[in-house]
């Protein structure tokens, strides 16, 4: 059963600041890293519910999940036939929080 994906912004810039994070070093290494990001988020079209609860679980009544990518994890929500994903977050960064998915 195939998923359709939507990013959301925050996921969007959180991408977008890893990029930038691991261009100031290596700029070849950064495009490669963001489109594995991307591939691993495409992923979640098939089979999202693999992935285990997040820590987030339960707020703002959304059952939150996450999918680790190297040390990032993505986080998501199924709805219906559509998987939101919400924000990628480094795995030492603290929990995420209700603003994040106000606009589903």
């Amino acid at each position: 059963m195939k998923y359709a994906v939507i990013v959301q912004d925050t996921a969007i810039r959180s991408l977008e600041v890893i990029y930038r994070h691991i261009a100031q070093d290596e700029p070849v290494n950064a495009a490669r890293y963001a489109q594995q990001l991307r591939k691993a988020c495409e992923s979640l079209k098939a089979f999202p519910k693999r992935c285990p609860v997040a820590f987030e679980n339960g707020l703002g009544g959304l059952e939150l999940r996450h999918l680790i990518f190297d040390s990032y994890r993505i986080i998501f929500t199924v709805q219906d036939k559509t998987v939101h994903i919400l924000d990628i977050r480094h795995a030492a960064r603290l929990p995420l929080v209700k603003e994040a998915h106000k606009k589903l």
